[in-house]
């Protein structure tokens, strides 16, 4: 599989607009939320096809990756609520050396994709990754994939093959360098 990894500069990154679009609600993620945002995680990388045999693998060191970023007093997640209901979420990953730092990337669940959501969560986690301090935000993503095309673009990132090495069972394409 063919791997990009887009960077975006923060500095030159405009204000979100409100996050509140109804029936839409985005907000940051609070640590009682951490089994519905691995839910809807896992839902949500569950039927993306772009993964193939490796979905399994991947939707398991996700789940562990969103485990360990809950396990900070402040977890670094937004979710996005459709009344009180999680249907979408975005977990981050606040190293500024990090080669990804979209831990789940946009996640929206299947009934609710198609309408902007997934450009809303990583619009708002690229300002949430600013609002942290950091200089730049990175995310890698399958070349033939719906955040590769659609989504990443819409905000400006300079976008280049990943030469990094990436197997479901290393997961180097969620986690930092460290």
């Amino acid at each position: 599989m063919s791997l990009i990894q887009f960077e975006w500069n923060l500095s030159a990154l405009a204000p979100a607009p409100s996050a509140d679009q109804a029936p839409y609600v985005l907000r940051r993620a609070q640590a009682s939320e951490k089994e519905k945002i691995k839910t809807v995680a896992a839902s949500a990388l569950s039927i993306d096809s772009g993964w193939n045999d490796a979905t399994k693998t991947l939707v398991g060191r996700v789940i562990e990756k969103v485990t360990e970023s809950f396990a900070e007093e402040d977890p670094k997640a937004i979710v996005l609520l459709h009344g009180s209901r999680i249907i979408g979420v975005s977990v981050l990953d606040s190293d500024a050396d990090s080669e990804n730092h979209f831990i789940t990337g946009p996640c929206v669940l299947h009934e609710y994709r198609s309408r902007g959501l997934g450009s809303q969560l990583t619009l708002h986690s690229l300002v949430l990754l600013k609002e942290m301090g950091l200089p730049h935000a990175r995310a890698i993503a399958g070349s033939t994939s719906t955040l590769a095309k659609f989504v990443y673009p819409k905000f400006g990132p300079v976008a280049r093959p990943y030469e990094g090495t990436w197997s479901p069972t290393a997961i180097r394409l969620i986690s930092s360098t460290k």
